[in-house]
This record gives C-alpha cells, structure tokens and sequence, in this order.
C-alpha cells in the first residue's frame, strides 16, 4: 500500500484561482504593514522582496530519471478489464507496479490545473521528492502496458510544461502588482503627513532605535516611536530573541509529550489536526504574535508561521516521518519556503512507528547528507536535534533549525487494517 492519499492529478483547483488568492494576500500585507516601514524601506528592495516572497514555485517533473517497484496485491475484480475471467467483487492477487517520478518544485503545484490541461488517466500520490502512480499488470496481454505508462509520462510532463508557462507569466507580473500596492501604500502615507503638516505643530523626538531589534514578550511595552523633524524615517526589522526561541520550542515539547502520555489525545488524528493543537498551544502562549496555519511564505504554504509586524519570527513544518529519503525533502521543503530574514525555524515529526530508535537514529545520521547543512549543534534530550543549515542561495545566510520528534504510534487494530 502506497503511503499517502491518491488524487487526481493537476485536476483539483485552478491556477487562475489560486494566483487571485495570492494576488490578495499580497494586497493585504502591504496595506497591513507599518506605514514608518514603508517609508523608510528601499522601494526597489522592497517590492523585489514581496515579489520572491509571493512567487510560485514551477514544477520540473524528470520523466527521463522514473523509476519502478512491483508488488503483489490482493484486488477485486472490477478494477480490472473484462478479460480477467472473473466476477465483480472476487478477490484475486495481481502484480501492481508503481512508477516514481522525480520532481522539484511546489507539490502543491500537483493539484492546480491550467487554462490547457492534459487529463491522466491514472491518479498520483506525492511521496517526499518523487510523484507516484500505480500501474496494474493485466492478467491478459491484450492492454499495452508499456504504452499505458509511457502515457501517463506524457500526461505530467505536458500538464506541468503548460502549468509552468502560465506560473512564469504570473511570476513576472508580481512585481508590477507589488509596486501599485506598494506605491498606495505610499500615497496614503504622503496624504497623511500632508495632513499633519497642517497643524503646524512639531514632532515630538524620540531616542534612535536600533536596526534590528528582537521582539518584547509583552508587547504592550514595546515604545511606538516616530521620525523625528526632518529626519530620515527609521527602519526596523524584527528578530526572534534567543530565549523566546527556546520558550516557542519548549511549548511545542510540552504539547508532543502530553501526546506520548496520553495515546487518546492523538487517537484518530492527522497532520493537520496535531499540528492546529500545536498552532493553538503557540498562540495562547505568546499572544502578541500572530500565529497561522498554511499561510503563503515565500514560495508556498508553510504548516506555522509566527509573524511579528508583518516580519516572519519563526516558521515550522510537521510531518509523519516516513523515512530518509522524506527527511531530506522536507528540509528542502522548508528551506524553499524561507526569506533572508526567517533566521529560526524547526521540524516537528510524528513518529507513528512502534520503534522509535530508528527514526532518532536517521534524523541524526542523514541529516548532514543535505547539502546545505552546516552544522550539528547537540541534543536536547533523546527527541531534539539542533543544526545549522544556510540558505540554498546564499551560503553566507544561515539559520537554526531544530528538529523535534514525537513517538505517536498506530493502535494495532489500525495497523492490522492496511
């Protein structure tokens, strides 16, 4: 049994709908963001920066590099052609094989569908960098198999072909879009000096405030200052404080422990509830961020993201851990979707394993295969490993990365029914 859920491939939304999502998502971080920010920011550098943050990923899908793996399988008989010789509903084994196909970019990008498409005739799963589907060896050689998967071949490298070449075009127009939002959000600052200026009263001055500053953990204390006459307007960035890092971290082992103490408060769950467990924990925890779920970062959608005054402070991805191979693409998954400025970030695993050791054993032993790793920086405890990688195009840009595993496993009655 493949390990994840089969879906129609680049059928499920279309992109047109999607790029109008992100489209508004743009629009409305710039007309939420700072107007003292947008003042003092370099335009250019700005709208260069909302442009690579709201890109989407184009997907380059190497059909030259597929590869197979056989199995036997127990299925019935309507699945198959007429020729089987048997009646709907009897059971009988049949060599399923599945081809895997490599593939970088957006996975998401799988299930957008394009002015143009080619419809599969198979539906696909995505397992870590590789796109899968199932090909049924008949009982009688009258189907042409080879063809069949020659076909299917075709199909997602002409639907990503077509998808890439409208993603290239919206990719291009994000700059244009971001300079208008940009340059209103402007506007509407001048207006509003021009507004001020009429009162024909002075500024109040206010002590210089450093370039980069690390967030308070009670915000209420944080001072709101202004420019003062004449000067230049003041530009800050955000950074997440080291200890406040730990707290966040801290808060996530807190609520993966109570899940190993208590199997039924995982029960029946998936990734995207335990995660929503944890995006609750974090918020309630540290209420002066703004902490969301499959929010747009970069290029995708990341499973948490803490922001602070419109800048990323920490961005998490979860997952069931589903070996090496998973591990590494998931570190790529993460990397993809960060800014120069997303300096703190982690890796939640749940381990739904009976054992645990391997899995420990492999976040520690494959985890400097990535080739952006940098360093190993210790252990917390048996399930929390801390490393520094650097950005994937900039090997002067490093950021944190602390990977913390959670023991869920299956109950056996859910074992024993896949």
């Amino acid at each position: 049994m493949h390990p994840a859920e089969t879906f129609s491939a680049f059928g499920d939304t279309f992109l047109i709908a999607v790029t109008r999502d992100i489209t508004e998502q743009l629009k409305q971080q710039v007309a939420r963001a700072d107007l003292s920010y947008v003042a003092s920011v370099n335009p250019t550098e700005y709208v260069a920066g909302l442009a690579e943050q709201f890109a989407i990923s184009p997907l380059r899908v190497d059909v030259d590099h597929a590869t197979m793996s056989p199995r036997e399988e127990t299925v019935r008989a309507e699945r198959f052609d007429v020729y089987s010789g048997r009646h709907a509903g009897d059971p009988y084994t049949r060599q399923i094989v599945t081809v895997h196909v490599p593939f970088n970019g957006d996975p998401a990008v799988f299930r957008y569908q394009a002015s143009a498409r080619t419809i599969c005739p198979r539906p696909i799963w995505v397992d870590g960098g590789e796109v899968c589907f199932d090909v049924i060896v008949p009982a009688h050689p009258s189907p042409d198999i080879k063809g069949e998967v020659k076909r299917m071949l075709a199909c997602l490298s002409e639907n990503a072909r077509c998808l890439n070449q409208e993603i290239a075009g919206f990719n291009q127009s994000l700059a244009g879009l971001a300079k208008g939002f940009v340059d209103r959000r402007r506007a509407e600052l001048q207006e509003r000096l021009g507004i001020l200026e009429t009162l024909d009263l002075p500024l109040r001055k206010v002590d210089a405030v450093p370039a980069s500053v690390s967030v308070p953990v009670v915000r209420k204390t944080l001072p709101a200052p202004k420019p003062a006459p004449g000067s230049t307007p003041y530009r800050h960035a955000w950074t997440l404080d080291e200890n406040i890092y730990e707290e966040m971290l801290q808060g996530i082992q807190d609520r993966g422990r109570s899940w190993e103490r208590l199997p039924r408060a995982y029960a029946g769950k998936g990734e995207e509830a335990l995660r929503d467990e944890l995006i609750v924990q974090l918020a309630s925890q540290f209420g002066w961020a703004s902490t969301t779920g499959e929010t747009f970062n970069k290029a995708g959608k990341t499973d948490i993201l803490m922001r602070y005054e419109q800048e990323n402070l920490f961005v998490a991805e979860c997952k069931f851990w589903r070996g090496r191979q998973q591990h590494l693409a998931t570190i790529d998954q993460l990397l993809k979707y960060l800014t120069w400025r997303d300096a703190k970030t982690a890796i939640i695993y749940f381990l739904d394993t009976r054992e645990v050791t391997t899995p420990l054993r492999a976040v520690q032993e494959c985890t400097p295969e990535h080739p952006c790793f940098v360093a190993a920086n210790g252990t917390r405890g048996e399930s929390r490993f801390d490393f520094t990688f650097h950005l994937r195009d900039d090997p002067e840009r490093t950021l944190h990365i602390a990977i913390l595993c959670f023991h869920l496993p299956k109950p056996k009655q859910d074992e024993s029914s896949n």
